[in-house]
């Protein structure tokens, strides 16, 4: 008997299969299951119900890998290559409910706050019993305990420890419980945010886009933990904190623009981590497309390093540009619209056939035109999922002024752009002459802040940090962090100084 179990799990182990196999396999197994589910019952799944019923599926594989990753420590990807293919086993809830039934089905449900009732008793009696209208089908107890028992098969092969088999499996139980009690998870958290739960397709979907992102973090991270670190270490923090705060000055800039009271609203919590992996897509091609120059001037890379293979940076580069709009979906339309927009900006700014970096001083005009698109994304928010034009003023301050100052960026790559043939601002004037003229852009650009909240005390901060920030940018051991650190501050200082403007007029 455990032979053939064996047997079966080499089977599905045989790396020769393409993992793309594996995971259209995975993809036709829940689809049946819906398919089936509305035949059982007769009842109508619409695309939000279907997207919702997809996800809470991958979310539970992907924490079923995770739990059978540290009960066997085999390699994720052995691992998925059997435990995705097993979902087949969902479309036996459906048929076994139907017959059962003798061909009425049973609809499937979620344990719910209000309805359900006794939860630890229903732990402990294996979903305790069912009335036929809630609760857990008979057809689901028969495939949760075949799952159960085909998980502690598998440990006990990869372990041969009969304790710790059962251990995690009594641990799939509990995982495929909460899942089935997830509304209960679910109005916790919106307590904690101290927003009232309503069970709907559209918050449910969200909820498990967002419960994807540790789960995702972490099968990405047990995979390949050299692949992780090297992303992340490579992913520039304090450019991504630029970036966010720049949707923060926008929200806060409605408050100028007669917001008289700001409601919060659950699916803006979706905007870091859609800026952070449009981020990471747009560094990825950069670095690609940069090897020669880094060679010289980033030696630290990973292109550069060799630390993930070629192809396999490509493919994930990739991975993350489809994250980035599946969070910025979750947001709204102008979200999945201005990330779109910012990665395909930065994307021909970088890559051939425009590779629009080439262009002396005004290529930076599509940093400045992305950071314009997240104060816009910002100053938006208020308004519902309606881009709301921001006000001549700023764009001016952000196309002209912002464009100026942040040719700072190109002094650290001098030598590489040069034996590259990059012409920047350093490169063509040298940089003596073009560290005074980006330092003397800072001093313009912070004066003119006055112009934006013509507040005279607010100026004075503002001066003395494009003053620090100018000679950071011309002393003798040039270093790019401490100039971004004091620009940071200052924007935050800006946040700050608007934010309490607003609170003491809502007084």
């Amino acid at each position: 008997m455990l032979k053939f179990f064996l047997h079966i799990i080499q089977h599905q182990e045989n790396p020769q299969t393409p993992f793309r196999h594996v995971i259209l396999t995975f993809i036709g197994a829940i689809t049946l299951r819906s398919y089936l589910e509305l035949f059982s019952t007769r009842s109508a799944i619409p695309l939000e119900a279907y997207i919702h019923y997809s996800l809470s599926y991958i979310c539970l594989a992907m924490s079923l890998v995770i739990i059978f990753y540290f009960a066997t420590r085999e390699p994720i990807d052995k691992i998925a290559r059997v435990v995705l293919p097993c979902f087949i086993v969902l479309c036996l809830v459906p048929i076994a409910d139907f017959l059962i039934s003798s061909g009425q089905g049973f609809g499937v449900y979620y344990f719910m706050p209000g309805e359900d009732d006794h939860m630890l008793q229903r732990f402990f009696l294996f979903f305790g019993p069912f009335d036929g209208q809630g609760g857990c089908t008979p057809g689901q107890r028969i495939e949760i305990a075949l799952v159960i028992f085909m998980s502690y098969i598998y440990f006990y092969l990869k372990t041969k420890k009969v304790l710790r088999s059962v251990f995690f499996a009594f641990f799939i139980y509990v995982n495929i419980f909460i899942y089935i009690a997830m509304p209960f998870c679910m109005k916790a958290f919106f307590n904690v945010l101290g927003i009232s739960f309503s069970y709907a397709n559209a918050v449910i979907v969200r909820f498990y886009v967002l419960l994807m992102l540790p789960l995702s973090m972490g099968v990405f991270y047990l995979y390949n933990k050299k692949y992780f670190v090297e992303i992340w270490k490579d992913s520039r923090p304090l450019r991504i904190i630029h970036f966010l705060l720049m949707v923060i000055l926008g929200l806060v800039f409605t408050f100028n623009s007669g917001v008289q009271a700001l409601e919060l609203n659950f699916f803006w919590i979706f905007i870091p981590p859609a800026v952070i992996f449009a981020w990471l897509f747009s560094v990825m091609v950069n670095n690609i497309e940069d090897y020669d120059i880094d060679r010289i001037s980033n030696t630290g890379r990973p292109t550069v390093l060799k630390t993930i293979p070629s192809d396999h940076y490509s493919r994930l580069s990739w991975l993350f540009f489809l994250l980035a709009l599946v969070y910025a979906s979750a947001v709204g339309y102008t979200c999945f619209f201005i990330i779109l927009l910012w990665m395909i900006n930065y994307f021909l700014y970088s890559s051939p056939p425009f590779r629009l970096k080439r262009i002396p001083f005004f290529s930076k005009m599509v940093i400045s035109l992305n950071s314009l698109l997240l104060f816009e994304l910002g100053f938006s928010l208020p308004a519902g999922d309606v881009m709301v034009a921001v006000p001549k003023i700023i764009v001016f301050f952000y196309l002209v002024c912002f464009t100026a100052a942040i040719n700072f960026i190109d002094i650290k790559d001098y030598l590489g752009d040069k034996n590259a043939g990059i012409k920047t601002l350093p490169t063509l004037l040298g940089l003596k002459k073009s560290k005074i003229i980006i330092g003397s852009s800072f001093l313009i650009s912070y004066a003119l802040t006055y112009f934006l909240v013509r507040e005279l005390n607010l100026l004075f901060v503002m001066l003395g940090s494009g003053g620090i920030i100018f000679y950071l940018i011309n002393r003798k051991n040039y270093s790019e962090r401490p100039i971004f650190i004091v620009y940071l501050l200052s924007i935050i200082f800006l946040i700050v100084k608007l934010f309490i403007r607003y609170w003491f007029n809502l007084q």
